[in-house]
């Protein structure tokens, strides 16, 4: 298909990028299937181009995704499988940063059905822009469930979001809460160069911090036991 390499020296908001975004069968990257994709191109902040489709999976849908997408096994029946999508998303991924909300969830299943080397999006050695790690750092001080959701996120940063879990509404969603965190100087002044490369290492970062409060959080569960035979879950008025 061909393609030129990106001047990565240039200021990352002054390159197109693409953002990408599946719907799937599952959460698991490694073995979901996409049911639908959506790549939307932006230039300067703006939507240029996008592109959207349902997506055979190969297998059927699970109601508990169904619930969620409301893409269901008759709508995919027709469909073609994500690798005839390849040309469509290189032509609109050409010469363009590849950019989504969760980066690391939406590139693993896309490089496990298109990879090479002739479009940044299809490189599985390129790095990704990936707002979720930059609202991670500037928002760690929130509380509550589902604070880092794309869609609790856009309305706490005053993006439009006007159509959840569909692939197309939250691609486009993703690309203006990028450019948002631009416009407010959460990661302005960088090259394309500087800031791939420190979005990766804050996003490993972030996944290490995690596993270490899950295995305290299983530490705590297995000693709990172990307290309660000590009576060290007494109430005071159990005390003598």
């Amino acid at each position: 298909m061909g393609g030129k390499m990106l001047d990565l020296t240039q200021p990352w908001n002054t390159l197109p990028w693409v953002v990408l975004d599946f719907e799937t069968t599952g959460v698991d990257p490694l073995a979901c299937a996409p049911v639908s994709v959506a790549a939307v191109r932006f230039e300067l902040g703006k939507e240029v181009e996008h592109y959207y489709c349902v997506v055979s999976p190969g297998v059927s849908i699970p109601p508990e995704s169904t619930a969620i997408h409301g893409i269901c096994d008759e709508h995919v029946r027709d469909a073609a499988p994500l690798i005839e999508h390849a040309q469509a998303l290189f032509d609109i991924g050409k010469e363009a940063l590849p950019a989504a909300f969760n980066a690391s969830f939406d590139r693993t299943i896309l490089h496990r059905h298109i990879a090479g080397t002739d479009c940044p999006l299809f490189d599985p050695t390129h790095l990704w822009l990936c707002p979720l790690v930059v609202i991670r750092e500037v928002d760690r001080y929130e509380r509550g469930k589902g604070r880092h959701k794309l869609e609790t996120c856009c309305a706490r940063w005053g993006v439009e979001l006007d159509d959840a879990h569909n692939a197309l509404a939250d691609a486009r969603a993703t690309g203006r809460l990028l450019w948002r965190l631009f416009e407010k100087g959460k990661i302005r002044d960088y090259a394309a160069a500087q800031i791939l490369p420190l979005i990766e290492q804050r996003r490993a970062a972030q996944n290490a911090d995690f596993q270490a409060f899950l295995a305290r959080q299983t530490a705590n569960e297995e000693a709990a036991p172990k307290a309660e035979q000590q009576g060290l879950f007494e109430s005071p008025g159990d005390s003598t």
